[in-house]
């Protein structure tokens, strides 16, 4: 057998998850030979004897299964929960697995069940794109007008989904594929539309489906389907940018230079330095735009003449009293 990292190894055997493993290393509860080892070292499980936390670790056979989640049914292997959850229909097999990605708790459907990280990473995460098929139960009616805006990309609140199909299976059904595993993604999907998915059921993972399981069975998966899945580079190519999206085509911004505030005109403060724009298709006699114009000087030029107050009343500036105590009748003070 292949020289492994030791997590690698100790998740493989279906002791723990490989973060978990990570901190039982960290912690100083795991020996390769008598020998303490730390993050980064490998093993090879054939010949090592490797003990986490007092126990042995042996090695189980690769197996891979399909589950059938019912309703109402929590996708965890904590114990701690004490809600219904998927150990009680799983706690039979002859090995340790667990479930790859997950399923609502109102929702069900396939489940894929396993003991291999390297397969649960081919199957889960985003860059391998494997489709999830599901079919979604509506309260209303769906038209053929909203049927047609679930295709193509559609953007939700955290970002961009990609649908790969979509079809009617009678006035309220729809089915559904898609690429993206978030967190109620099909039901945000219908949401964004004003539909209310009432019942959501998965029917297919990548080359997987559902077949004749009820709710509740389980059944082991085809190895020639696992063999493709392990196989197969389903990996997408990066996409390289095109030249002609990396020069812009944006106009240059005009020239700015920096010069003393006082330069500009009244409303300028005496104090510190400012920038202007220097536009070649300006207006003779127009004053160019400023940053960090003094908003006192404005209202000291203000007359009664201008639009804005002559409409109203006319501006006085009201002194202040350093002596004056803030009270709760503040307003009798300024009126």
């Amino acid at each position: 057998m292949a020289i492994e990292r030791v997590q690698k190894l100790i998740s493989n055997a279906g002791f723990c998850s490989r973060r978990k493993a990570e901190e039982f290393i960290a912690q100083g509860k795991v020996t390769v030979n008598g020998h303490e080892i730390k993050l980064g070292d490998k093993a090879d499980a054939s010949k090592d004897e490797i003990i986490v936390a007092g126990r042995k670790i042996a090695l189980e056979p690769k197996k891979y299964f399909a589950f059938y989640k019912p309703r109402f049914v929590l996708t965890t292997m904590s114990e701690k929960e004490h809600n219904n959850t998927i150990l009680e229909y799983i706690s039979n097999l002859p090995v340790r697995v667990f479930p790859v990605g997950r399923l609502d708790y109102d929702a069900e459907g396939l489940l894929i069940l396993t003991n291999d990280g390297d397969f649960a990473n081919k199957l889960a995460h985003p860059r391998y794109e494997t489709s999830k098929t599901y079919e979604a139960e509506l309260r209303d009616r769906i038209r053929d007008e909203d049927l047609k805006k679930l295709s193509g990309t559609i953007r939700l609140d955290d970002g961009p989904v990609k649908i790969e199909s979509c079809k009617r299976l009678n006035e309220v059904t729809i089915e559904i594929t898609i690429h993206e595993g978030r967190h109620k993604i099909v039901k945000r999907i219908f949401k964004d539309l004003g539909f209310y998915v009432k019942r959501l059921k998965r029917t297919k993972v990548g080359p997987f489906k559902l077949s004749r399981l009820k709710p509740g069975g389980i059944e082991e998966l085809p190895k020639d389907l696992v063999k493709e899945i392990m196989e197969g580079n389903n990996k997408p190519e990066r996409r390289k940018r095109p030249e002609s999206e990396k020069t812009s085509t944006q106009p240059p911004r005009p020239f700015t230079e920096t010069i003393p505030r006082k330069q500009v005109g009244t409303f300028a403060s005496p104090k510190g330095f400012g920038t202007r724009r220097f536009d070649p298709k300006m207006r003779p006699g127009t004053r160019p735009r400023t940053t960090g114009t003094d908003t006192r000087k404005i209202f000291e030029n203000r007359t009664s003449e201008s639009p804005r107050e002559s409409s109203t009343h006319t501006f006085t500036k009201k002194p202040f009293n350093r002596a004056y105590k803030k009270t709760k009748d503040t307003k009798k003070y300024h009126n």
